[in-house]
């Protein structure tokens, strides 16, 4: 008989595991441990809102620390960054052939080839007709904007039809670019809103963490 996987990721505190599922009876026929996650980060505390999220990125090798002792939650993405996970995320693929209009993406760093396959893919466009600025810290919904249109490329559903489009008190903030995909974003529960004082804002011209970033990736993987 066929059978599927169905993983339930590993997190700091607690194991994960790997069920095999006849296709024919639905009936767990196998079931495998998975160790937790070490955490190697003094600066990762287990008990925070976005630790789970962390574990995951690791686990599934989508992000890695800032460095070995390290993995700096609150600091901000940069625009190089998403654009080079979902890049790991396609295998890497030859963009040898691909020409930027970037001035400023330098030839052979780190970002250079995720660039390319983004841009090349209608996943992102440049702040100007000639600038990338890929260093620069990445909004809440430039995030939500580039992950939306990876989603399109992949295939998926990003129309909501009649779903309710959460409101916050910022909303009419959200630049018209972004409209689309953070109505996806909010209707999918991707992103949410973050406590200011007495109020959940939307903040979608504040700059995405790297705590958010994982928090994020890991909703969308796990779908």
């Amino acid at each position: 008989a066929q059978t599927t996987e169905k993983v339930t990721a590993p997190t700091f505190d607690k194991e994960g595991k790997i069920e095999t599922i006849c296709d024919l009876c639905g009936e767990v026929v196998k079931t495998e441990t998975i160790a937790k996650v070490e955490n190697k980060f003094s600066d990762v505390d287990t008990g925070k809102w976005y630790a789970d999220a962390v574990a995951y990125a690791l686990y599934t090798e989508i992000m890695q620390g800032d460095s070995a002792t390290t993995f700096k939650p609150n600091d901000a993405t940069n625009r190089a960054m998403l654009v080079r996970v979902l890049y790991n995320l396609e295998g890497s693929p030859d963009v040898s052939s691909v020409e930027l209009p970037f001035t400023d993406v330098e030839t052979g760093r780190w970002y250079t080839d995720a660039i390319k396959w983004a841009y090349s893919n209608d996943i992102v466009k440049g702040m100007t007709t000639t600038t990338y600025e890929p260093e620069e810290d990445i909004t809440r919904e430039q995030f939500a904007t580039i992950l939306y249109r990876y989603a399109q490329v992949k295939g998926v559903d990003v129309a909501i039809g009649d779903a309710t489009v959460p409101s916050f008190p910022d909303s009419d903030q959200v630049s018209n670019f972004a409209k689309e995909a953070i109505e996806w974003a909010t209707v999918t529960e991707l992103i949410s809103g973050s406590k200011e004082g007495d109020q959940i804002l939307l903040n979608p011209e504040g700059y995405a963490s790297r705590a958010e970033m994982a928090t994020i990736l890991m909703r969308y993987m796990e779908g």
